[in-house]
């Protein structure tokens, strides 16, 4: 899981907004990542966004726990601007190599 620590100083590339119950809508930048975790009673699910090792916006979604509650699992990642999850569908951009070709298989007679 990424850090949601980083600080830094520099450009933003990256721009986040929060409504909740106060007045205003309010915004977070980040210049190298950008990290949010929403919470409720029975866990979190935090949003990390960040720049890759080849300068892809990239980006990853987590269930973690809060205040002791909840489970740490990684729900999806990919890059930002590509598929991988549509609709509730699965799209093979998420999915490792042998997966597509399981499901294509295993999974006759499913509708969508």
């Amino acid at each position: 899981m990424a850090e949601c620590k980083t600080r830094s100083k520099a450009m933003s590339h990256f721009y986040g907004t929060l409504q909740g119950l106060g007045k205003n809508e309010v915004t977070r930048r980040g210049a190298r990542s950008l990290c949010t975790v929403a919470a409720g009673w029975d866990g979190a699910i935090e949003v990390n966004l960040y720049i890759d090792k080849k300068g892809r916006d990239c980006y990853d979604v987590h269930q973690v726990k809060w205040q002791g509650v909840g489970i740490d699992r990684l729900l999806v990642s990919g890059v930002v601007g590509e598929e991988t999850i549509t609709g509730g569908e699965i799209v093979t951009a998420a999915l490792p190599e042998f997966l597509p070709t399981w499901l294509n298989t295993n999974t006759k007679g499913v509708t969508k």
